[in-house]
């Protein structure tokens, strides 16, 4: 009797793993019947995102749409215009680089080449603006894609504030640097002009041994905003009056331009509880070790106050 109970447990047993296999297979059947033919763009917007579906695609499918916009509000021939984009590129190709970047639309790129002939003729203009200077004007162009789009009156206003940039500082080397690398100064008006070389010429009093057109290609803010500027004549004069007279405080933050955005009282402190002994010496032998002291004490700071407020 007990074999013929035991028998029968087994068989419920089987009988319901069957009716599970049955069901999971219905359900999996129901699903597969239900489920789209490209499941990827049944979840555009979720976890799959546009860029991941025409990521690896060997065509610019982007590019083509962007073009294809353009080309239909300008009244051109969408395949024509997508030709004089991959001429713009080859024209400018720091440009390119940045329009795959992210860092400028593609549509301003097709914007661009509906007129290649006069987006051309803008930027041999800029580059016989710095006619015998060491520039180049497609790199000029790429990063300050507007200059692109001047004409004439426009133009006439680059060259004349090249001119003025190159009196003003008294050398027309340092004068094209700066255009170079900062080329929105190009379109800044007069009066936003005079500030950014009153700047300059600031930093260059305020640290005679450094090169100032060097420390601007880093850091732009120094002669673009007041702020900055304040921040970093603040700076110098700290470490004028806390390094030994002969450290070459120029050089340093020529090499280390992040010091002139620090506070140089609380870094030398930092300093000082960190590694002990003298905090001038040690900044002294090492400038970059400052970021690195700032970027852990602001840590800790961060992670007492969390403290506190779990408390």
């Amino acid at each position: 009797m007990a074999r013929a109970a035991s028998r029968g447990a087994a068989r419920a047993r089987a009988t319901t793993r069957a009716t599970t296999r049955r069901r999971a297979t219905r359900a999996a059947r129901d699903d597969a019947g239900a489920a789209p033919a490209r499941p990827a763009l049944n979840l555009l917007g979720r976890t799959v995102k546009v860029d991941h579906v025409l990521e690896g695609r060997a065509d610019d499918a982007l590019g083509r749409l962007a073009a294809s916009v353009v080309a239909d509000a300008r009244g051109a021939d969408a395949d024509a215009l997508a030709r004089d984009v991959d001429r713009l590129f080859a024209l400018c190709p720091g440009l390119g680089e940045r329009v795959a970047r992210g860092e400028v639309t593609r549509a301003l790129a097709a914007e661009l080449a509906v007129d290649l002939r006069e987006t051309t003729a803008a930027m041999l203009a800029i580059r016989d603006a710095f006619v015998g200077a060491d520039v180049d004007a497609g790199s000029v162009c790429a990063r300050e894609p507007r200059l692109l789009r001047l004409r004439e009156d426009g133009l006439e206003g680059v060259r004349a504030r090249v001119a003025s940039t190159r009196e003003r500082l008294g050398s027309a080397r340092d004068a094209d640097g700066l255009l170079a690398t900062i080329p929105s100064c190009l379109l800044a008006s007069g009066e936003e002009l005079d500030g950014i070389l009153g700047r300059v010429m600031g930093l260059r009093e305020m640290l005679p041994d450094a090169d100032v057109v060097k420390l601007l290609r880093g850091r732009p803010a120094l002669c673009l905003e007041d702020r900055a500027y304040s921040r970093a004549a603040i700076a110098v004069a700290a470490l004028r009056k806390a390094m030994p007279k002969d450290c070459r405080i120029d050089l340093m933050v020529s090499d280390f331009p992040s010091l002139l955005f620090m506070d140089i009282e609380m870094l030398l402190e930092d300093l000082r509880q960190t590694f002990g002994g003298d905090p001038c010496w040690t900044l002294r032998r090492n400038p970059g070790i400052a970021t690195q002291v700032r970027l852990a004490t602001r840590a800790r700071s961060c992670a007492f106050v969390r403290v506190l407020r779990h408390d």
